[in-house]
């Protein structure tokens, strides 16, 4: 396994992380080890201007119905 040094943490943000690994039962590395693997797991989300082409072809959506049939679709393909 890989290692990692992470330097410079707000003295706030690792008190945070102490609390919530003791709340969930595991040590502050392997809280950090499950935040990364959760955060990691998400699909990226790509923004409303990307979705909707922000513009940049002729056929970009240009009518609130276009836009909203669009990202129905969108929302289809990442549930398949």
């Amino acid at each position: 396994m890989a290692q990692m040094i992470v330097r410079q943490i707000d003295e706030a943000i690792l008190e945070r992380l102490k609390a919530r690994a003791k709340q969930n039962g595991r040590s502050a590395e392997a809280e950090v080890r499950a935040i990364l693997g959760a955060a990691l797991e998400q699909p990226e989300r790509r923004s409303l201007m990307s979705l909707v082409g922000a513009g940049s072809s002729p056929h970009s959506l240009k009518t609130p119905e276009a836009i909203v049939a669009h990202v129905r679709a969108l929302r289809e393909e990442g549930e398949r």
